[in-house]
């Protein structure tokens, strides 16, 4: 049983109601979950709500693994049928159920929770005068049919891209062609007289390297620079950044498939050492264990702050029935944002230009659906209006993370997917506030944005 269960609430019921039954009990012997025989089935209570009012144990492993266990209590033998089990309803390519023509035959039904699907008896619906029995294929395929013992067939699971873009390259040359022939022809219309220069001096020699070093530099890419990524501060615990890097690129992969920005990619950034000017926003996961920034560290984020960078911090790990930054919970992150001379956080209003940057917003859950945002309101005169900082305890990345099948992995509470697609929307608003800043709040807009948004309420 995991330490970080807990309990503020149980219903309490009187243990001496005739057949009732504690499956399982608190240390002080009240019942947390109980049950009752109705006639050949039993109802099997909990003594908390389903969500997390009462208790954590609805989003605990362990409920998962006491759902299991009653799972098991309703495996009762109720045919003791030895007549032979016929293949009656097929799994056809496409996951449906369809009648089959094939006479398949199973000795009896004891057999049929042995045996795992194949060619020779594929999953379906297997009938006799008496029952009626699923093979089914979830969980019981034999993996060993798919791969060959051949060492010489290579399979590759990743692929590198080698193409080398030459567009700038041309460009820079057509340039100096064309600069060169306007040159020349000026000099043969005036009859200029090119005069002698000595070029193997040293004092020649040096400025053509000088020269030659520029241009040499300024034709190299600068991948970061000439694309756009998007970034997260990497963190002291590894399950945060690999949730930060998995949630940050299913945000690049929808914006990709929803919008007209295409990023280039997910980086993680050192704040102690990689630069950070070539992302226009930074997402970063507050923790108990976040570092205070030293004196460079400042210095960088000020500098990227009044450049036109924006961070969105996301507080994570913290209780969730108190949001006060001047509490004694958050203390280190107060330590933290005042150190980045994060002063004056105040709550976001509902007309702000993240509501409508791309999506229709009124809330921006994440994990979890609290309604507070708080932004930095200093200096919006130097910045065309364009809050740097916002802060959140919703853990967004717990909301977007997505697994190797394209599945959600952490549950959001309480509002199921809907608000997960919020979440998703949350994610591309703030890319997109990052890059266009209050372009959706001049009054160009406001027509076609006041119509859309009467047809949204």
């Amino acid at each position: 049983i995991p330490n970080d269960i807990k309990l503020k609430k149980q219903l309490m019921i009187n243990n001496n109601i005739e057949g009732l039954k504690a499956e399982a009990s608190l240390t002080d012997n009240t019942p947390l979950v109980t049950s009752k025989s109705i006639g050949l089935g039993k109802i099997i209570l909990f003594h908390v709500t389903s969500n997390n009012d009462w208790s954590n144990l609805p989003i605990s492993s362990l409920f998962v693994n006491m759902l299991n266990r009653i799972v098991l209590l309703s495996d009762q033998k109720l045919f003791s049928s030895n007549e032979v089990l016929s293949l009656k309803l097929a799994i056809d390519t496409y996951g449906n159920l369809k009648k089959s023509n094939k006479i398949i035959n199973i000795d009896n039904r004891f057999v049929i929770d042995k045996i795992k699907p194949s060619k020779r008896i594929p999953p379906g619906v297997y009938e006799n005068n008496q029952e009626s029995i699923a093979l089914n294929l979830s969980g019981k395929i034999n993996s060993s049919y798919f791969y060959y013992n051949n060492n010489n067939i290579k399979i590759y699971s990743s692929f590198e891209n080698t193409i080398i873009d030459l567009s700038s390259y041309i460009l820079k040359i057509i340039l100096i062609m064309f600069i060169a022939d306007i040159l020349i022809t000026v000099f043969i219309k005036n009859s200029f007289k090119i005069p002698k220069i000595n070029l193997i001096s040293k004092k020649n020699f040096s400025i053509l390297i000088f020269l030659f070093l520029i241009f040499v530099n300024n034709t190299i890419a600068n991948p970061l620079a000439d694309n756009t990524y998007l970034a997260y501060i990497k963190s002291q615990e590894k399950e945060i950044n690999l949730k930060s890097k998995n949630g940050l690129n299913t945000i690049k992969n929808l914006l990709s498939s929803r919008t007209s920005v295409t990023p280039a990619g997910v980086i993680e950034i050192d704040i102690n050492k990689d630069p950070i000017y070539f992302f226009p926003f930074l997402y970063w996961p507050l923790t108990i264990n976040s570092e205070i920034p030293d004196t460079l560290v400042k210095k960088k984020i000020k500098n990227y702050l009044n450049n036109g960078g924006i961070l969105l911090f996301d507080i994570i790990g913290f209780p969730r029935d108190d949001f006060n930054l001047n509490s004694k919970d958050y203390k280190k992150i107060k330590n933290i944002l005042t150190n980045l001379e994060a002063y004056n956080l105040s709550p976001m209003s509902n007309k702000h230009t993240l509501t409508k940057s791309f999506y229709l917003l009124k809330k921006f859950p994440g994990k979890w659906d609290n309604k507070i945002i708080l932004t930095d309101n200093t200096n919006l005169n130097l910045k065309d209006g364009v809050n740097s900082i916002i802060l959140g305890f919703n853990d967004w990345a717990s909301a977007w993370a997505l697994n190797d099948n394209k599945q959600p992995i952490y549950p959001v509470v309480p509002g199921g997917e809907r608000q997960r697609e919020l979440s998703y929307r949350f994610g591309i608003n703030i890319t997109m506030y990052a890059l266009t800043g209050n372009y959706k709040s001049d009054q160009v807009h406001s027509k076609s944005i006041l119509k859309r948004l009467n047809k949204y309420r």
